[in-house]
Formats: structure tokens, sequence, C-alpha cells
């Protein structure tokens, strides 16, 4: 914690979709917790910190969410396994391939 997590790995997305008059830029991080987070044996299952980020562009405005969570043991491989899923999904519809 003396660096403030600066050598903590960061497994990052991103995706921008255009529809409906508007465009939506997404962002999303998962950091896996750190071995020397302060009271983390009260945290049972406590295994992520995942961030999203959403910013909608419409003709005249930006519109910014940002979505904190906390993520167990359990969802951090439900979460990598859709964000599988979602990536797979992007490869085929930019290049016509299921690989």
């Amino acid at each position: 914690m003396e660096n403030d997590f600066a050598d903590t790995s960061v497994e990052e997305f991103h995706s921008t979709e255009a529809t409906h008059g508007r465009v939506d830029q997404r962002s999303y991080y998962i950091c896996p917790l750190p071995d020397e987070v302060p009271d983390a044996l009260r945290w049972k299952d406590f295994a992520a910190i995942g961030m999203a980020i959403n910013n909608t562009q419409r003709s005249k405005r930006d519109e910014i969410a940002v979505r904190y969570f906390i993520l167990n043991k359990h969802s951090v491989a439900s979460s990598l396994r859709a964000l599988c899923v979602v990536i797979g999904a992007l490869k085929t519809v930019c290049t016509g391939n299921s690989t």
C-alpha cells in the first residue's frame, strides 16, 4: 500500500457502440484484491474490485456514469466468463470469423 497499489494488475476491456442516435463508449476494469489490503480477513470471499465507465454522447451533450463493484470469488469467475463471451462476439462481428 505504500505505493497506492501502483504494482497491482488490472484487466480491462473497451467497447464503442453507435445506435439510436448516440455513441456509447464503455470501459471495464477488474483489479484483483492485493495481498496487502488492511483488514482483508473481514472480507471472507472478497476477490476483486471492478469499475465500469460509460460515456454516452448525444447530439448536444455527454453523459458519464461510473459504477464500482465489489466482486467475490464466484462473481469474478462469472464476470470473466461473460467478458470472454462479449470479446468473442465482438471478434465475430468485426471480422466475420468465429475464431
